[in-house]
């Protein structure tokens, strides 16, 4: 697999000098919530050799609960590219989303004890990545489970919600305009439509700034 991996990155290389206007729009993945210095190093290092190709223009991040490296890990991107797009992911801190995560986590998902004690908990923890994303220009993606019913958009809304108080000195996802928009297979609808027969859907994008 990992001999794969490099033959795709040396393959990028070697089409670097033929990329027209025609070439495809490519994004990557990235983690940025690995508390090991070590996987750390090596989850940027693969991030450097894939943006070495000039062959990428978003990279996605993976969803995590750590703060602290989420910051570091955006200063770091922003330091290596300040102008490549990213997309963070964000999982509505629902009763049914924390019980998956606490007994089936996904791999390559780091959640706190602290995030998985409750809906309240991760909410706050949620706010703080928004607040993250908007500091270092991030696009937000709500991922599956996702936006399903008119409660859900009510856990969103209260994730975008003003604060009651705040730090002056600290940015918040309600610093700047917010747009955001239901994507779904085949149509987009405003935040505020109705969500017919409720049949819902997987993936929300977010655009968080003016």
């Amino acid at each position: 697999l990992e001999r794969l991996k490099d033959e795709c990155l040396e393959g990028a290389k070697s089409n670097e000098q033929g990329r027209t206007a025609a070439s495809p729009q490519l994004g990557v993945a990235f983690n940025p919530y690995y508390a090991d210095d070590a996987q750390a190093q090596i989850e940027r290092q693969r991030l450097r050799s894939k943006l070495a190709t000039n062959q990428i223009q978003s990279v996605w991040l993976q969803f995590g609960s750590g703060t602290d490296l989420l910051t570091q890990s955006l200063q770091w991107l922003r330091d290596v590219d300040p102008t490549i797009r990213i997309v963070g992911s964000l999982f509505l801190p629902t009763k049914q989303l924390i019980a998956q995560q606490r007994f089936r986590p996904w791999n390559g998902v780091f959640l706190s004890p602290e995030y998985l004690s409750g809906p309240e908990c991760a909410e706050t923890i949620s706010k703080e990545i928004l607040a993250i994303y908007l500091k270092f220009g991030v696009e937000v993606l709500v991922e599956a489970p996702g936006v399903r019913t008119l409660k859900d958009i009510a856990t969103l809304r209260s994730l975008l919600a003003p604060p009651t108080t705040a730090d002056p000195g600290t940015p918040s996802a309600h610093d700047a305009p917010t747009t955001a928009r239901l994507i779904s297979a085949s149509t987009a609808s405003p935040i505020g439509d109705q969500l017919p027969g409720g049949g819902g859907t997987k993936l929300m994008r977010l655009s968080v700034g003016g």
